[in-house]
């Protein structure tokens, strides 16, 4: 194969560059009859109209195809989870060949430099090992990560973490061993909201629903059913994306002496400074808001 597979995010788009690059080669001998011959289907233009998105693979379909492209083992397998990405109709059917198709070594490398969003955002416990190095009492060991995050991930993840982190520059282990945060922007190829970001936003409402079994002190889940117009839903996400921000500054400024008073309204005893200065968890906080009936 000639093409490295684990460029692509659509089979569709790799099975035309296979077909352009033979047809380039042998311009007179091979065409989409000859294509799908070689793969052993009996429509002579079944390949061109899988490219053009008006058919689908099954998976036989994938087998004759893999065949002809001589993709084995491991590109063999990303092929397949490429195919049922593409064609999922259900997001947890394409999340789920998503999260195989991000466990790929190779599907990390080749985003690194230029794609690193997809990079973060492809394992839920990427983002919230970077924010854990943020407690005083981090160990950069990943034995001790894994037994630390909740639900636990096993050390080779915590290690596989610590790796990425590092090499798109969010983290950065100094010469003593310490571990230490990064300022740096994460790039994207497309503005748009990609599969890894929705995948990440499904495994953490997952894990909110776990939370469920948590005890009171440890979470706050709430909500609530409501009728309202067009204009107001357009206000209530207004507020959300202000709560947000409110949220934000929060986390990176220090807390003022007016945000102190508010949590004790009820004059309770104030607890020692440390509960105000020492930073010692890491929280997720997930905002669901959406339409249930009506136009």
């Amino acid at each position: 194969m000639e093409h490295d597979i684990f460029t692509y995010e659509n089979y569709r788009t790799l099975l035309l560059d296979y077909y352009q690059s033979q047809k380039q080669k042998n311009p007179n001998a091979f065409s989409f009859r000859v294509f799908s011959r070689q793969a052993g289907f009996n429509t002579s233009n079944f390949l061109q109209l899988v490219i053009k998105d008006k058919r689908n693979l099954s998976y036989q379909s994938v087998k004759k195809i893999a065949r002809v492209l001589s993709l084995r083992g491991r590109q063999y397998d990303y092929f397949e989870n490429l195919v049922f990405f593409n064609q999922a109709k259900e997001n947890d059917v394409k999340t789920k060949h998503y999260e195989r198709l991000a466990s790929f070594k190779e599907y990390q490398d080749v985003r690194l430099l230029n794609d690193t969003q997809k990079v973060y955002f492809s394992k839920w416990f990427y983002p919230v090992v970077r924010e854990m190095v943020n407690l005083p009492y981090f160990q950069v060991d990943p034995e001790w990560i894994a037994k630390n995050i909740q639900p636990n991930i096993t050390s080779d993840d915590a290690k596989e973490a610590l790796d990425i982190l590092q090499k798109i520059e969010l983290i950065e282990i100094t010469k003593n061993g310490r571990c230490v945060l990064k300022d740096t922007q994460l790039k994207t190829q497309s503005q748009k909201v990609g599969h890894e970001v929705i995948a990440y936003h499904r495994r953490m409402i997952n894990h909110g629903f776990s939370a469920l079994n948590k005890p009171a002190k440890e979470r706050d889940i709430s909500g609530m059913t409501m009728s309202i117009s067009p204009a107001k839903f357009k206000l209530i996400q207004k507020k959300i994306a202000q709560f947000r921000e409110e949220v934000q500054d929060i986390v990176q400024k220090p807390l003022k002496q007016s945000d102190i008073d508010e949590l004790y309204l009820d004059k309770e005893k104030k607890q020692s400074s440390d509960e105000f200065l020492t930073v010692d968890q890491v929280c997720q906080l997930n905002i669901q808001f959406f339409q249930l009936a009506g136009r």
